[in-house]
């Protein structure tokens, strides 16, 4: 839909914030609510892989207020999981978890499944993280089964937190 990912994946981040912005013009002049929310969330994607946390949270919170408003759970899931990966890397655990728990809910309904398998694969970490393996091993095997069943190429995300979760686990 616009060049904003490509950018984002190049680290040619301020491309990536004009090409959404335009994008996102577009998508407010046609009334396309869905599309809207989503140009928030590459938006997001980008400020993260520069590093710019809150703005990241910013672009978030509005893409979920839009994505909400219109009953999208795929955008829903989307956004939480961008907030998710913000608070993580941030170190606030706290808020975090049950975003990527509500996330991890709401993709496995919508069909996302970058939510599913690179999110919940993070979550299962994060608690292993904090000394809850009985809730980290069951997330890190759901994670690669749902990577074995939809999308294959993705598995070794998940078996790369499972090392490191039995390297924690000493």
């Amino acid at each position: 839909n616009d060049l904003c990912r490509l950018y984002t994946c190049r680290g040619e981040f301020e491309k990536a914030h004009t090409v959404i912005r335009e994008a996102r013009e577009l998508w407010r002049s046609l009334d396309h609510q869905v599309m809207l929310a989503d140009s928030f969330g590459s938006e997001a994607e980008a400020y993260f892989n520069a590093g710019e946390y809150e703005q990241s949270l910013e672009c978030s919170q509005q893409g979920l207020a839009i994505s909400e408003t219109t009953g999208n759970k795929w955008g829903q899931a989307y956004d939480s999981m961008l907030m998710a990966f913000v608070y993580f890397e941030s170190g606030r655990l706290g808020s975090g978890i049950p975003l990527a728990e509500e996330s991890v809910r709401l993709a496995d309904e919508a069909g996302l499944i970058a939510s599913s398998i690179s999110l919940r694969s993070e979550l299962a970490l994060m608690y292993m993280i904090c000394g809850v393996p009985e809730k980290a091993f069951p997330l890190i095997e759901q994670a690669l089964q749902v990577a074995e069943a939809k999308q294959p190429a993705w598995k070794t995300f998940p078996q790369a937190v499972k090392v490191r979760m039995y390297l924690l686990e000493g």
